[in-house]
């Protein structure tokens, strides 16, 4: 599936807000990946049957892995 990624959305993070993001972009039809470091949170976005990758989105080979170049936006919530 990762191969195929393009025109989408990466999400990291798949706390509340990753989590309403990826509601809406389900039900818009958008293609969208879920990047955590939490296997818990990996565990559940798998759950509800969603493309996920474990590990930090602040790594460049993983945003390569996601494949960055083709996607239409990344979202990501942080609270400083």
């Amino acid at each position: 599936m990762l191969s195929e990624l393009t025109d989408h959305v990466i999400i990291c993070g798949f706390g509340r807000v990753g989590r309403q993001v990826a509601e809406e972009l389900m039900a818009e039809n958008v293609p969208f990946i879920v990047v955590d470091v939490d296997e818990n949170r990996i565990a559940h976005a798998q759950k509800r049957s969603y493309l996920t990758i474990l590990g930090n989105a602040a790594n460049e080979s993983l945003l390569q892995k996601v494949k960055i170049e083709n996607a239409r936006a990344m979202v990501f919530y942080k609270i400083i």
